[in-house]
């Protein structure tokens, strides 16, 4: 799903070892999230076999609109390059400014970045910022109550929530 962010495919490896299937979603990459697209590589007989079972365990069948949008959207190269520098660029200032106010930030390769603060856990973080109209994700486990999930956003919806973000902990 995130490999469109500057991760790096496993795709070559197919060619190397026939039990291998290597699939990817574009609903993140290239923001179809609400058409279930994706696909699915492999050697020939993994790849016959899917087809094989694919309608016993697909809920979510792919119509020809939603087939010819994929294949427009994996076709546009320049919008996915433009795509992926935005976010990467975005992911960086974001993850630099929440690190000058104070949070401990995880690397990411994705569109989102995993940060946590001393001051505060990551439910308080997200109810606070909730009020104010921002949406971020966080958990109630054990495990990852200090943590919060940020989406990379424009460089705007960044500025306010680096704003909100500094009010709260200050």
């Amino acid at each position: 799903a995130y490999m469109g962010f500057g991760a790096q495919s496993a795709a070559p490896l197919i060619k190397h070892y026939d039990n291998l299937i290597v699939t990817r979603s574009l609903s993140k990459s290239h923001a179809l999230a609400g058409l279930r697209v994706g696909y699915a590589l492999g050697h020939p007989e993994l790849i016959e076999g899917l087809r094989r079972i694919k309608d016993s365990f697909n809920s979510y069948p792919l119509d020809a609109v939603a087939q010819c949008v994929a294949n427009e959207a994996l076709s546009d190269h320049e919008w996915e390059s433009q795509s992926e520098a935005f976010i990467a660029s975005n992911r960086h200032s974001l993850a630099s400014d929440l690190e000058s106010l104070g949070f401990k930030v995880l690397p990411s390769q994705a569109n989102f970045v995993f940060a946590t603060h001393g001051k505060a856990s990551g439910v308080s973080l997200t109810q606070a910022l909730r009020t104010d109209g921002i949406l971020v994700r966080s958990w109630d486990s054990d495990a990852l109550r200090a943590w919060v999930r940020i989406t990379v956003g424009t460089p705007e919806q960044q500025q306010r929530l680096i704003e909100n973000l500094s009010r709260i902990l200050s």
